[in-house]
C-alpha cells in the first residue's frame, strides 16, 4: 500500500473482494500525504502529482520510472503549487514525464526529499495512450461522485453516500480495466471552498465493504479517499479528466486548479489560458472539457452575458480545428445545455439557459458528436437528434407544424451524475420502443430567446414520434421499471469507437439497497446505442505549375474556417482536408513568383474541390553554378554528366578539360550530382541555396571497379611505424606511384628486421569479411625496387591475434606485384578484420642498407587486374620569389602540354605538380598585380623529376586603397581585440580591433580580398566578406556569443550554533567529472562557472554529519545560492573517572621527571558545560606558545588529555615552569607544571 496513504489493513483482500468485518486502521506519514495521480497523457508523456505537506524543494521532488519496478529513469519535478487551507497548508508538486512508448505501460514510485512513496514495494503503473490518430479506442464515464448533502459532514448517515462512487469504481475495475482514460462530469467534493474536503479528515469515505473510515488526525479526505485508495487506486493509474463543477467552485475557492494539473498554456501542454477549461487528444478524438462557473452564485458556466469571453473565443476555435481535422468531438460540461427533469428546482438553472441559447448552437454548427454532463444526478440519453424546420415556437403547447423530423446524425447529449445516493433518477431514452429525445433546428436552437428571464419555460422536452396527435408530440418524462425496483444507481457510460461507429453504453447496479448489491454483483447494462457518424470530410487540391512543369517548394495556405498549409513536392501537387459548411481561402506564396488566380476561395463547401490549380512564373534573378572535375592527379574528366535537381531540373556535361558552367539557374535550393559510368566523385553532391554565382564547384573522381577495392594508398603515414626489430625510416614519396598521390619509402638500414608496420586503422578498408565472402579473395600490393634483386618478407594479424606469415618474396628491380591467394590464408579465415599487417627484411637475407617504394594495396576477384608494369610518374616544382627573394603566395601555377592543371603557391611561393608521365610541359605563373621572369617555362621529354623551375615575380606599380569597419556586439558594443584576417591579390595579414571595435588594412592595392573576423567564443554575421576591392571600402561585422552561460551554487556550512564550520569537504559530481571545495574560516562556499547540466555537492568532515547528506540539481539553468549544509558533530570520548567540578580543570601528576623513564607526563582532565571549540594550549613563562594539546570541537562533559613534556617539534622541553592553559564555553585557567631534567 502506499506511503502516501499507507495503511495496515488487519482483513484479507481476496480476488473476490470478500472481506472480513475487522474495522482496519491507518497509519499516515509525516511529509507525504496525497497522491499520487496521472494527468495530461499523451501518447509519449504524461504528469504525476503529489502532495506532501512540507514544502521540499522543487528539485527534491524526483519520480522514478521505467518499464519494469525497477524503473531506471528518473525525472525532477517541473513546479510546486502551494494550497492553503483551513489551518493547514499543503504543496502539491507535478513532474512530466516525456520521450515514453505510445500505449505502454510503465511503473514508477514518488520521492519528496527523502520520503520514497513505491506502493508497498510494487510500484504504481500507468499506461501511455495509443498512438494519434488512432480509429478504434474507448474511455469511460463517470459523474457527481461526491458525498451526499453537504450540511452535517459528521453525520454517520451520511456515510453510505460515499459507497455509491466506490461501487461504481468497483464496477469500472471488474469490466473496464484495460481504458487508460475516464472522464468525470464534476462535483467530485461536496464543498469545494473547504481544502478538507479534498484531502483531510471531516469528510471521509467507506472502503469497499462499507465498513465507516475513522478521522484521525491527519487523515486524507473524501476525494483522495475514494479515488486513490485501496483496493481501487484510479488517480495513480488512469487520468480522470474533472470537469468543474457548480460544488468545485464554491464561494470563488481554486483548490481545483491547485489539485488538478490540466494541460494549457501556462505548463505548455494545452491551447487554453485558464486552467479550469482546456481541451485535450484522445487517438482520433478531441477532448473539449469547459468550466462550470466561478462560483455558486455565478452559474454562468464563465460565460457573460455576452459571447465575447475567452472561453467561447477558446471553445469556437477548438471546434474549428477538430472539426477541419475530421475528429470525433466530444465536450464535458458539468451542467447540461438543456434537461428534462422531474424536480422544478433543476430545470431553472441560469446558466443551463444561456448554454441553451448561446452555446448548444455551436454544438449544433460544428457537427459536436457526444456531450456528456452531470449535475441533475439522473442518467439521461437523447437517442436520435429531432429536428424541425424554423424554429420550435408554439412547443411544448401543440404539436410543432411541420411535422418534427428524426436524423441519424447530430448531436448526442448524455447526462450521467448517478454516482451520488441522493435526488438520483434513470429516465428512460427508450419507453416501449418510442425515442423520447431533444427536439432543435438546424441551427442547433430550441427556440429560447432570453436566457436569463426569470419566465423561462425551457421548451426542451420529450418527443414522442409515435404519439397519434398529428404525427408526434410532446410527452412527459417516464422512469423505466427493472425486476420491481427503480433507479439503477450506480451508473456509469463506457465509449466505444471504432472507425465512424460509435456504441456508447450505460452499466450499473440497479438495487437500491448496498446490503443487497453483494460484491460479487457485476454490473448490468441498462441501456446501449450505437450510432455512425458521416464523416464530413472534404477535398480541396490541385496543383501549381509552370506550364507543364509542377514548382516544388510552393507554401500553400488555407485559411478561414480550418488553418492549414502544405508545401508542394516536384509535381506541384497539393490537397487539404477540409468540413462541410465551411468557408476556406486557399493561397499559393514562394519568393521570386507570382501566381494566377492570386487564391481561390470557397463559400458554405459541400462537395470536393479537385483541380484547383494555380500557374506561377518567376520574376526573381538568376545565377550560375560552375567548376572543374578532376581525377586524383588532378586532371580533367571529360563528360561527366551534371546534373540540377530541385527547384529548377537541368543536365549539362564537362568539357575536354572537366569544366562545367550551368546558367540560368533561379533563387532556390538545388543539388548538383555528378555522374559518370565507372566512375565515383567527391563529394556525391553539392546543395546550394542560391542567392549569387556560385564558382570553383569542384569535384574529384575516381574510376569505379567492382572488382577490386583499395586496402590503403599509402597516402598518409598516420599509424605507420618502423618495425621494433630493426632500424627503418618511412617517407611518403610523389616520384614511385601507381595510383593517387604518393607512396612510402622505407629506409632499412640496421637491426635484424627492418621495416614498417601497418595498424588496422591506417587502413581504409579494414575488416575484409564482405569483400571475401563476394569471392575478392586476392591481396595485392605493388612494389618498387630500385636496387638489385632482394626478397623481403610479411605477415597480416587479424584482431583475433591469429597470424598469418608469408615469407621469400622475390622483388626485382623495377615495379614488382605481390598477390596472396587469401583462400589459402587458413589462419585468418575465422576473423577477416584486420589488426595489423608488417612488411620487413630478413638481414640475414639481403645486405643493408636496402629502400623499397609501397602502393596501392588491394583486394580483387582476379590476380590480373592491375598491369604488371606501371608507368614511372615524375614531377615539377619551384618556388616564385620577389626581388627580395621572399616567396610570392596565391600565384595561380598553370601545367599545359602533355597534361594540364593549375595549382596556387602556398606561403613561402612553392608548387608542385606530381604524377607526370614522360611529355612535354609548359609552367606558366599568374597573378594580378604581377608580372613574372621568365613568362614561363618549358620541360621537353622530362624522364626525371623538374626540380627548381623557379620565377621571379615583381609588384606593377597602382593605386592603394585601405579596407576599415567596425565589429559589434548585439547591443552596438565595440569587441575589442577581435582578430581581423585578410588574405587576397597582395596582401594578407591579421590585425585586432580597438577598444572601440574598429579595425584598419591600409595600403592595399586593387584586387581580390576576403576578411575573416574571429574570437574565442563568438560567431559573426556575416561570417566573412570577400570582394573586389577598387576603392576604399567600409566593412562591419556583427558578433554573437557562443559561450555557454555559466551558473553558481553556493552556500554555507554551519553548526547547531549557526556558527560557520570550516574545513568542511564539498564533493560536486557531474556529467564532466568531480571537483572539490573547502569551506572558509565562515563556513563558505562556492562553486563557479557551471555550465547545464546535472550535479550532487556532498559534504563531508571527519566527525561531523551533515542535514541534508547531499543536494542534487538536475539541469542546471540558473545560479542556485543559499545551498546550506547544517553539520552535527559526532564525538565519542572516554569516560573520565577523575571528579572536576563544571567549568574546571585539573591536572594530575604535574611534575614531569624525565629521568625517570616511566612517567607518563601530566594527565589534563577537564569538564565543559557547553559544546563547542576548545583549545588546551602549553606557554612558557615569557607567554611563548611551545605545544597545542587540543584544539577541536567538544560536545558538553568531562574529558582528559595528556602531555609528555615536549614542544611541537617533539623534543622535551628543559626544565623550568610551564602554563598549561584552557579556554572555551564557559571556562577559562590556567595551570602550572614542572619539568625536570
Amino acid at each position: 500500500m502506499s506511503n502516501i496513504k499507507k495503511a495496515l489493513i488487519a482483513s484479507t483482500l481476496t480476488i473476490s473482494l470478500i472481506c472480513s468485518m475487522l474495522a482496519p486502521s491507518y497509519v499516515y506519514p509525516a511529509i507525504v500525504n496525497n497522491g499520487p495521480y496521472i494527468s495530461c497523457v499523451t501518447p509519449d508523456s504524461a504528469v504525476i502529482t503529489w502532495q506532501t505537506d512540507t514544502n521540499v524543494t522543487t528539485t527534491d521532488n524526483i519520480v522514478y520510472y521505467g518499464l519494469t519496478s525497477a524503473y531506471g529513469s528518473s525525472q525532477a519535478a517541473f513546479k510546486t503549487e502551494t494550497a492553503v487551507g483551513t489551518g493547514r497548508t499543503c504543496y502539491i508538486h507535478s513532474v512530466k514525464l516525456s520521450g515514453l512508448g505510445s500505449n505502454t505501460t510503465y511503473f514508477y514510485k514518488v520521492l519528496s526529499s527523502t520520503i520514497t512513496d513505491d506502493n508497498g514495494g510494487s510500484g504504481y503503473y500507468f499506461k501511455t495512450f495509443p498512438p494519434a490518430g488512432t480509429a478504434n479506442f474507448k474511455f469511460a464515464v463517470i459523474g457527481d461522485t461526491r458525498r451526499g448533502n453537504e450540511s452535517g459532514v459528521t453525520s454517520s448517515n451520511k456515510w453510505g453516500d460515499s459507497l455509491w462512487a466506490i461501487r461504481t469504481l468497483r464496477g469500472l475495475y471488474t469490466t473496464e480495466s484495460e481504458v487508460p482514460l475516464v472522464l468525470n462530469v464534476g462535483d467530485v467534493v461536496a464543498s469545494g471552498q473547504d481544502f478538507l474536503y479534498w484531502n483531510f479528515a471531516n469528510q471521509l469515505g467507506a472502503d469497499h465493504t462499507g465498513t465507516l473510515i475513522p478521522t484521525p488526525s491527519g487523515n486524507v479526505g473524501m476525494f483522495n479517499r475514494i479515488f486513490n485508495s485501496a483496493p481501487y487506486k484510479l488517480l495513480s493509474q488512469k487520468w480522470m479528466p474533472v470537469a468543474k463543477g457548480n460544488h468545485e467552485t464554491m464561494d470563488g475557492s481554486d483548490f481545483y486548479a491547485n489539485v488538478f494539473e490540466n494541460p494549457y498554456t501556462g505548463n505548455g501542454l494545452g491551447t487554453s489560458t485558464d486552467e479550469k477549461y482546456y481541451a485535450f487528444d484522445y487517438c482520433n478524438a478531441r477532448i473539449i472539457v469547459l468550466n462550470h462557473g466561478a462560483s455558486n452564485t455565478d452559474n454562468r458556466i464563465g460565460w457573460a452575458h455576452t459571447l465575447v469571453t475567452a472561453q467561447y473565443t477558446w471553445l469556437e476555435s477548438e471546434l474549428v480545428a477538430a472539426r477541419a481535422a475530421n475528429k470525433w468531438i466530444i465536450v464535458m460540461v458539468h451542467q447540461a445545455p438543456f434537461l428534462p427533469l422531474l424536480s422544478s428546482n433543476k430545470t431553472n438553472d441560469g446558466y443551463m439557459f444561456f448554454l441553451d441559447a448561446y452555446v448548444l448552437p455551436l454544438f449544433q454548427q460544428y457537427q459536436v458528436d457526444l456531450v456528456f454532463s452531470g449535475h441533475a444526478h439522473i442518467f439521461w440519453m437523447a437517442k436520435n437528434p429531432l429536428f424541425i424546420q424554423g424554429n420550435v415556437s408554439g412547443a411544448p403547447n401543440g404539436s410543432p407544424t411541420p411535422a418534427v423530423e428524426e436524423r441519424s446524425s447530430g448531436t448526442r447529449y448524455i447526462v450521467n451524475g448517478t454516482n451520488l445516493k441522493a435526488l438520483h433518477d434513470f429516465l428512460s431514452p427508450v419507453v416501449g420502443d418510442d425515442p423520447r429525445t431533444l427536439v432543435c433546428d438546424d441551427n442547433g436552437s430550441d427556440g429560447e430567446t432570453a436566457p436569463y428571464d426569470s419566465s423561462h419555460t425551457h421548451k426542451t422536452k420529450y418527443y414522442d414520434l409515435d404519439v397519434v396527435t398529428s404525427g408526434g408530440g410532446f410527452t412527459s418524462p417516464e422512469i423505466p421499471v427493472y425486476n420491481g425496483v427503480t433507479a439503477p444507481s450506480p451508473t456509469y457510460v463506457t465509449v466505444e469507437i471504432n472507425g465512424d461507429q460509435c456504441t456508447v453504453t450505460c452499466k450499473g447496479m440497479y438495487n437500491n439497497s448496498w446490503s443487497v448489491d453483494n460484491q460479487n454483483h457485476a454490473p448490468q447494462v441498462f441501456y446501449q446505442m450505437t450510432f455512425s457518424r458521416t464523416n464530413t470530410s472534404k477535398t480541396i487540391s490541385g496543383y501549381v505549375k509552370e506550364g507543364t512543369t509542377g514548382i516544388n517548394n510552393v507554401t500553400v495556405t488555407l485559411s478561414g474556417s480550418s488553418s492549414n498549409s502544405y508545401t508542394t513536392a516536384s509535381d506541384g501537387f497539393y490537397s487539404f482536408s477540409v468540413s462541410t459548411g465551411g468557408n476556406y481561402t486557399v493561397t499559393p506564396a514562394k519568393t521570386n513568383y507570382s501566381f494566377t488566380p492570386a487564391y481561390n476561395s470557397y463559400s458554405n463547401l459541400s462537395a470536393d474541390q479537385t483541380s484547383q490549380n494555380f500557374t506561377g512564373g518567376y520574376t526573381g534573378p538568376v545565377y550560375s553554378i560552375s567548376g572543374t572535375v578532376r581525377d586524383s592527379s588532378a586532371i580533367g574528366i571529360n563528360s561527366v554528366t551534371m546534373t540540377v535537381s530541385g527547384d529548377t531540373a537541368t543536365v549539362t556535361t564537362t568539357d575536354s578539360s572537366g569544366i562545367y558552367n550551368i546558367s540560368n539557374l533561379r533563387a532556390g535550393t538545388f543539388t548538383l550530382t555528378p555522374t559518370k559510368s565507372a566512375y565515383t566523385f567527391v563529394p556525391s553532391n553539392k546543395s546550394y541555396s542560391l542567392t549569387s554565382d556560385q564558382a570553383n564547384q569542384d569535384f574529384t573522381g575516381s574510376v569505379q571497379s567492382s572488382s577490386v577495392t583499395l586496402v590503403t594508398g599509402f597516402e598518409s603515414l598516420t599509424d605507420l611505424t618502423a618495425n621494433s626489430g630493426g632500424v627503418s625510416t618511412i617517407n611518403l614519396n610523389t616520384s614511385n606511384i601507381t595510383q593517387g598521390n604518393s607512396s612510402i619509402k622505407l629506409d632499412c638500414t640496421g637491426g635484424s628486421y627492418p621495416g614498417v608496420s601497418i595498424d588496422g586503422t591506417a587502413l581504409s578498408l579494414k575488416n575484409w569479411t564482405n569483400s571475401y565472402t563476394a569471392g575478392m579473395t586476392w591481396l595485392m600490393f605493388d612494389v618498387y625496387n630500385p636496387g638489385s634483386n632482394v626478397s623481403f618478407d610479411y605477415f597480416i594479424r587479424n584482431e583475433s591475434l591469429c597470424r598469418y606469415n608469408k615469407y621469400g618474396n622475390a622483388l626485382e628491380n623495377g615495379w614488382n606485384t605481390i598477390r596472396l591467394d587469401l583462400t589459402q590464408a587458413t589462419t585468418l579465415q575465422s576473423n577477416w578484420d584486420i589488426d595489423t599487417i608488417t612488411l620487413y627484411l630478413d638481414a640475414s637475407e639481403v645486405t643493408l642498407p636496402v629502400s623499397l617504394y609501397f602502393d596501392n594495396m588491394r583486394i580483387s576477384n582476379s590476380s590480373t587486374t592491375v598491369q604488371e608494369a606501371p608507368p614511372a610518374y615524375y614531377s615539377i616544382s619551384g618556388t616564385i620569389r620577389d626581388g627580395n627573394s621572399a616567396g610570392i603566395s596565391g600565384v595561380t601555377v598553370g601545367l599545359s602540354g602533355s597534361g594540364s592543371e593549375s595549382k596556387t603557391t602556398d606561403a613561402v611561393g612553392a608548387y608542385s605538380f606530381g604524377s607526370l608521365v614522360s611529355g612535354n610541359y609548359t609552367v606558366t605563373p599568374v597573378k594580378t598585380g604581377y608580372n613574372f621572369n621568365p613568362i614561363n617555362i618549358i620541360c621537353t621529354g622530362i624522364s626525371s623529376n623538374q626540380a627548381n623551375q623557379n620565377f621571379t615575380g615583381t609588384i606593377i606599380p597602382g593605386p592603394v586603397y585601405s579596407i576599415s569597419g567596425t565589429v559589434i556586439d548585439t547591443n552596438g558594443t565595440g569587441l575589442v581585440n577581435t582578430a581581423m584576417v585578410l588574405s587576397g591579390s597582395s596582401s594578407s595579414g591579421t590585425i585586432s580591433t580597438d577598444l572601440n571595435g574598429e579595425y584598419t588594412f591600409s595600403n592595399l592595392s586593387g584586387g581580390s580580398y576576403t576578411i575573416v573576423p574571429a574570437k574565442t567564443g563568438w560567431e559573426f554575421t556575416p561570417v566573412q566578406w570577400a570582394g573586389i576591392l577598387t576603392d576604399n571600402l567600409w566593412i562591419d561585422f556583427i558578433g554573437n556569443s557562443t559561450a555557454p552561460i555559466k551558473y553558481m551554487i553556493s552556500g554555507a556550512v554551519k553548526d547547531a550554533n549557526n556558527t560557520g564550520l570550516t574545513g568542511v569537504l564539498l564533493t560536486l559530481v557531474s556529467n564532466s567529472g568531480t571537483s572539490y571545495k573547502s569551506t572558509d574560516s565562515n563556513g563558505n562556499f562556492s562553486f563557479v562557472n557551471l555550465i547545464n547540466g546535472n550535479y550532487t555537492i556532498t559534504p563531508s568532515k571527519n566527525g561531523w554529519t551533515f542535514d541534508p547528506a547531499k543536494r542534487a540539481y538536475q539541469d542546471l539553468t540558473s545560479t542556485q545560492a543559499a545551498q546550506n549544509f547544517a553539520g552535527s558533530l559526532v564525538v565519542v570520548e572516554p569516560v573520565v573517572q577523575e571528579e572536576v567540578p563544571v567549568g574546571n580543570m585539573k591536572l594530575i601528576d604535574n611534575k614531569i621527571d624525565v629521568k625517570k623513564e616511566t612517567t607518563t607526563g601530566v594527565r589534563v582532565i577537564y569538564n565543559i558545560s557547553n559544546a563547542g571549540k576548545i583549545r588546551v594550549n602549553v606557554y612558557d613563562t615569557f607567554g611563548r606558545l611551545v605545544k597545542v594539546i587540543t584544539d577541536e570541537e567538544k560536545n558538553a562533559g568531562k574529558y582528559e588529555a595528556n602531555w609528555n613534556g615536549k614542544d611541537t617539534n617533539g623534543v622535551i622541553l628543559p626544565t623550568g615552569i610551564y602554563l598549561i592553559h584552557i579556554t572555551g564555553p564557559g571556562i577559562n585557567q590556567t595551570r602550572k607544571v614542572c619539568i625536570v631534567k
